[in-house]
């Protein structure tokens, strides 16, 4: 396809070509101008003086951009740093000159929301009153502030900043004449009068940060989260025509690029994982348009919690993953703080079969309850409801952690659950829809309330019903505060009349094996969606990592492979790998015929961080299984069964690694099978290994999750071992189809253009369109088009 052959190269090239024409009318001369290029050593060249400066910070990627490259800064460290004695500015008439693109504004402050004051760029000291810069709030409001006879001038529109899209800013600083004017993609948007003389930078300029720190630990809270590109500087006025030149833009992609992470050994390729940055709860997995659509907790600002918006990760077969733009974003006063967990739903009398997203807005005192509408068909943009909050708060009775709502029909009637607390234990409260409202009333019952704290904790987090056909229902939680921390349970029971759920189990059962269903390891949260006769989960699985690695490493989080669920006659949950990820199996595969193992027997020519292996064997006596990341000295994660104490085991204890489970595991996963699988009996061991996780399916019945942060690229080897005679049934492994080039979106600009209808057209990344913009390439007959 045409979006896997165009480079980064062609498409800078491209958009170089296309804006020669808006840029050769401006006849003046900067006397700074960064163009924004990174040579192979990090570093950004200023043309007019050819002065070099370092790109601080942990990330920050070359991307195409306006004109060749611009800088995608990480919005949490990235930065540049330009020491203003080497430029002589005027002091009576300025112009200054950038184009940027906004993922999201800055954080400012993790525990609540403020409107505070950050920069896009800037060189402005409020200490010494000098300088300039074009700010950005957290909330969105901008514009652009100089310092005139020492005192603050600013200049700023009503409406937000754009996200997503290019924009250029230009202030010009009329100082003689008594006015400072900012203008947007060519057009003024507003002006103020500021007469004197300009108060000149002594010290630094920063491209992608205010003048000073503020911090969260290692974190820098004030910080753009975008690209920037062509930062001029001019000793005169710009005229209103040469500005207006400036104002035609390519389309922008704001994903870290993949390239970004070529060398990193544990991040995931074929797992769900956002492009940078902080991921966390899975939200409602949908199918619509012909993708599957899964959301997720998002911090774009850097990989730690805070501030949350909805990310999105959208797929044509769950087994290659692209991030799109941001669905949610916190803007109204319910949820200026965060827009935190919900769901995604489809209902027929209520969406008209359209995906709705039930999510929880936060301000910075309570949760609410809130619907959110898409405003396309890719469910790329959404508009929240003007009837939210659709419930307004918690019900007497519960506590004020009230959030993670979910919807569900049954009996012909619509409700919502809500995590809740009741008298210390964790508790849901019913909410049934009101079709006269529209809103969610509550029925005045609780929709289940755990038994006790020891086993169902003080908090349900993420409640999910799901119907499993014969008048089975599972429902799932994620509870805080059980007597081993965070896990994932189950139960299965019924529905009532009055919408409350009831169970015979005594007590919860566990998605991941037993023993390792804890302290927040493993699958959490999952998110369940039924499509094709398949009932599918996928769930969150954290690295517990350090943040200091996070930091490092630019990421948080992934979700684990797709699984396929059932209920048994019994009503036990019955997990196996989901059919689809066969797609990911290569042509480099190797088959074991039938033998009895004793010893290590080697998979060559499978090897590496990109596997699937399949194993059948008959039970003995001895312990039995598959090593991965084998070393020449033996070094290995060792996956197997041991017989005599029915246990199933991943040791990863003698292998060099980050170590995230200190205290908990120390890299020895161990639990008991909730059944005893005797000797003559079969077991089949069915893992996946991507990177740094590792997905285990035992007996197609049972499945885990572990993180295991391997630090060697030699440790690559694959075997299958018995420490004693073991009849070996079968055994297949594959290497997984190399990770494809990354098929991210790209985010079209609102520039208004005139639009010429031409047919067999593509963008740039291979879809279909109709009509080409002018100024936009193109790609016909297997050309790279342009329309002038």
């Amino acid at each position: 396809m045409f979006r896997r052959i165009f480079s980064a190269a062609i498409v800078a090239a491209m958009t170089t070509m296309m804006t020669t024409a808006a840029f050769a009318a401006v006849a003046s001369t900067p006397v700074m101008h960064f163009p924004m290029e990174i040579n192979e050593d990090g570093e950004i060249t200023e043309s007019v003086t050819g002065k070099t400066y370092s790109l601080k910070g942990r990330h920050g990627e070359a991307v195409p951009a306006v004109v060749g490259n611009g800088v995608r800064l990480d919005g949490y460290s990235s930065f540049v740093q330009v020491n203003m004695s080497s430029y002589s500015l005027s002091d009576k008439n300025l112009t200054v000159s950038l184009w940027t693109a906004c993922q999201t504004y800055p954080m400012m402050n993790i525990d609540k929301a403020e409107n505070k004051e950050a920069a896009i760029v800037s060189c402005l000291d409020d200490t010494k009153k000098t300088g300039f810069a074009f700010i950005l709030y957290s909330q969105g409001k901008y514009g652009f502030s100089c310092y005139i006879n020492g005192e603050k001038k600013t200049v700023s529109p009503a409406a937000i900043f754009p996200q997503y899209e290019w924009v250029n800013l230009v202030a010009t600083v009329d100082a003689v004449g008594g006015t400072i004017t900012l203008y947007q993609n060519g057009k003024q948007v507003a002006t103020t009068y500021a007469k004197g003389t300009i108060n000149l930078p002594t010290g630094n300029l920063y491209i992608g940060k205010s003048f000073t720190d503020v911090k969260s630990g290692q974190f820098l809270l004030n910080t753009y989260n975008g690209i920037v590109d062509e930062l001029k500087v001019y000793n005169e006025l710009l005229s209103a025509d040469e500005i207006a030149n400036l104002q035609t833009a390519p389309s922008v992609n704001l994903n870290m690029p993949m390239s970004h992470y070529a060398s990193d050994l544990i991040r995931p390729r074929h797992h769900a994982i956002p492009a940078s940055n902080w991921m966390n709860e899975s939200h409602g997995m949908t199918y619509y348009g012909g993708r599957y659509h899964i959301f997720f907790q998002k911090n774009g600002n850097g990989p730690y919690m805070a501030r949350l918006h909805w990310g999105h990760l959208s797929s044509e077969d769950l087994c290659n993953w692209t991030e799109e733009r941001i669905a949610i974003v916190p803007s109204k006063t319910y949820d200026l703080k965060g827009c935190w967990s919900g769901c995604v739903f489809e209902d027929e009398e209520i969406t008209g079969g359209k995906p709705w997203i039930l999510y929880t807005g936060v301000d910075n005192a309570k949760a609410t309850i809130n619907l959110a509408t898409p405003d396309d068909e890719e469910l790329n943009t959404w508009t929240k409801s003007s009837l939210n909050p659709v419930i307004s708060g918690t019900p007497s009775g519960y506590s004020a952690d009230f959030r993670d709502p979910y919807f569900f029909r049954s009996g012909g009637k619509a409700y919502a659950i809500v995590g809740t607390s009741k008298n210390g234990v964790a508790s849901t409260s019913l909410h049934k829809y009101n079709e006269t409202t529209k809103r969610f009333d509550y029925t005045g019952n609780a929709f289940f309330t755990g038994s006790n704290t020891n086993q169902c904790g003080t908090f349900f987090e993420m409640p999910n019903m799901t119907s499993m056909g014969g008048g089975k229902w599972l429902f799932t939680a994620t509870p805080l505060g059980t007597s081993v921390g965070v896990r994932t349970i189950y139960y299965v029971g019924t529905v009532g009349s009055d919408g409350t759920f009831s169970t015979t189990q005594s007590a919860p059962k566990t998605v991941e094996l037993p023993a390792l269903a804890r302290d927040g390891y493993g699958l959490l949260s999952p998110t369940i969606y039924q499509k094709d006769g398949k009932t599918i989960a996928m769930g969150i699985v954290p690295d517990k990592l350090a943040g200091s690695v996070n930091y490092q490493l630019g990421y948080a989080h992934t979700l684990s492979f797709p699984r396929e669920w059932s209920i048994d006659a019994q009503g036990e949950l019955i997990q196996k790998p989901y059919e689809g990820l066969q797609a990911l199996r290569s042509e480099n595969m190797v088959n074991i015929d039938a033998q009895t193992l004793n010893g290590s027997l080697s998979l060559d020519p499978v090897e590496g961080r990109e596997i699937e292996v399949m194993a059948t064997f008959t039970v003995a006596s001895a312990n039995f299984g598959i090593n991965l990341l084998e070393n020449d000295e033996g070094s290995a994660v060792k996956v197997y069964f041991n017989p005599s104490t029915n246990q199933f085991v991943v040791d990863c204890s003698s292998i060099g690694r980050r170590n995230n489970d200190e205290g908990i595991f120390n890299g020895v996963y161990r639990s008991s099978l909730p059944q005893t699988i005797g000797k003559g009996e079969t077991m089949k061991i069915h893992l996946f290994f991507d990177h740094s996780i590792l997905d285990v399916f035992i007996n197609d019945r049972w499945a885990t999750s572990i993180r295991i942060f391997a630090t060697s690229s030699l440790a690559k080897k694959v075997s299958l071992f018995s420490e004693g005679d073991t009849p070996l049934q079968t055994a297949t492994a594959w290497t997984m189809i190399p990770a494809e080039e990354e098929a991210m979106p790209t985010f079209l600009p609102t520039i208004s253009t005139t639009q010429t209808v031409r047919q067999g057209c593509y963008d740039l990344l291979g879809r279909p369109i109709d009509t080409p913009l002018h100024g936009q390439p193109y790609i016909q007959d297997g050309h790279v088009m342009l329309i002038p």
